[in-house]
């Protein structure tokens, strides 16, 4: 199978948008280490969803190693933005009418949603507890509640679900 690159993934997007009538949605490369892609949304007094941005990682996309993934990632996205332009709120998320709207499309909806782990990208930071009974889990950015915990301020800190000590942050670079 021929390789893809990323201008022809930009050139997928706006046929794509061109052809199913997706007028003001943006479409941009963004610089995330977890997550293929995202379709964004903003909302009204009223609670309904209008597409405003279909966002890739570009990040990713070079450290993957079939980039047929984010061809399927494409349409994934493409799926989230049509079901709620054409369905409202019931085309929200990941159900039965965002399924038949991104099947429709191309998309295969039984492979998982396009969020890589570590093996991909390492974590800048990582939580522990010394229990032993709980997994390492890591992050790429501290909140305000992880920072507190890596400077050894403890008026705010994470406990483990598992003993209920406090966890431990390791920054690993």
């Amino acid at each position: 199978m021929a390789e893809i690159t990323k201008d022809e993934i930009t050139e997928l997007v706006l046929s794509e948008f061109a052809e199913h009538d997706i007028v003001d949605v943006v479409f941009r490369w963004n610089m995330n280490k977890t997550r293929l892609g995202v379709a964004k949304f903003q909302k009204d007094w009223w609670g309904n969803r209008t597409p405003v941005a279909l966002e890739l990682s570009e990040l990713l996309f070079y450290a993957l190693d079939d980039k047929w993934t984010m061809v399927n990632t494409v349409y994934h996205e493409l799926g989230h933005i049509v079901a709620v332009r054409d369905f409202g709120n019931r085309g929200w998320g990941h159900g039965h009418v965002w399924k038949r709207v991104a099947t429709d499309l191309g998309c295969n909806v039984d492979r998982p949603c396009g969020r890589l782990d570590k093996e991909v990208m390492d974590y800048k930071y990582t939580a522990h507890c010394d229990c032993g009974r709980m997994k390492e889990f890591g992050f790429h950015k501290l909140g305000s509640n992880w920072k507190n915990t890596l400077n050894g301020n403890m008026r705010r800190y994470y406990t483990c679900p598992k003993c209920d000590s406090r966890l431990k942050v390791r920054q690993n670079y």
